[in-house]
């Protein structure tokens, strides 16, 4: 309906959003026969930006949430951290590398809740041998992200929630460590959202402790550190306060 919306409202010098600008380009193209903008593939491409750009963006800075309210000395941490390096200004990409403790928790925060543990399923272009394995062409093949998350040769203790396993003896992010972490799945067909993702939740997140105490509604009884597995893996349901500091 969204997509008709559009098409009766259609103006080529007023290109809105994303939706106008697909019409545009198809319309630009013409009737091509090997044209992939249809109709069909604008309302799958859609699906994708909410399903794979959105959702899974919302549930982390949720994840990150809950993480908070369980952690606080670690909100302390990170508050007195973001007042320091840069006090209330608005958080730019270029604040990053002076924000260590940040970056470390929101990588923990990915490792721990792991929100996409089976990425999205791929299919080899031909036939091939792995480990004397053969996978024929066009079979559905998932990477098994949690298998490196959750590894504890990998991430030691992994049931711990620990975003001090990021950073090194001085405080500075690992590299070394931060490289094996996989959340956007692994490979040249990797998200290819990932660049923006990092942008959100670290502005996101920045933005919230600048602006808010995050605290639990029952400080008694805390709402489970686990999640409900579906598409994605979600948090469960729970209420908290932001009080403005």
């Amino acid at each position: 309906e969204m997509i008709q919306e559009h098409r009766r409202k259609f103006d080529e010098n007023n290109i809105n959003d994303f939706i106008d600008s697909f019409l545009m380009e198809k319309k630009r193209r013409g009737t091509e026969g090997n044209s992939t903008f249809t109709d069909e593939q604008l309302t799958i491409v859609i699906r994708e930006i909410f399903g794979a750009g959105t959702e899974t963006t919302s549930n982390t800075i949720l994840w990150a949430l809950l993480a908070l309210i369980h952690y606080p000395k670690w909100q302390e941490t990170l508050r007195e951290n973001i007042e320091t390096a840069i006090g209330q200004s608005q958080p730019k990409m270029e604040d990053k590398e002076n924000l260590p403790n940040v970056e470390a928790f929101i990588l923990e925060v990915q490792r721990y809740a792991n929100v996409a543990p089976f990425g999205i399923p791929h299919a080899p272009k031909k036939d091939f041998k792995y480990n004397g394995h053969l996978f024929p062409k066009g079979t559905c093949v998932t990477f098994a992200i949690d298998s490196v998350m959750m590894d504890p040769a990998i991430f030691p203790e992994p049931l711990l929630f620990k975003p001090e396993r990021f950073l090194d003896e001085v405080g500075n992010c690992n590299g070394e460590q931060k490289e094996k972490l996989i959340p956007f799945s692994t490979g040249p067909r990797s998200c290819i959202g990932q660049s923006l993702a990092k942008m959100e939740l670290f502005l996101f997140l920045t933005r919230f402790l600048q602006w808010f105490k995050i605290k639990p509604e029952k400080p008694n009884c805390l709402p489970p550190f686990e999640g409900n597995l579906g598409l994605t893996n979600m948090p469960r349901s729970f209420q908290l306060i932001l009080e403005k500091l």
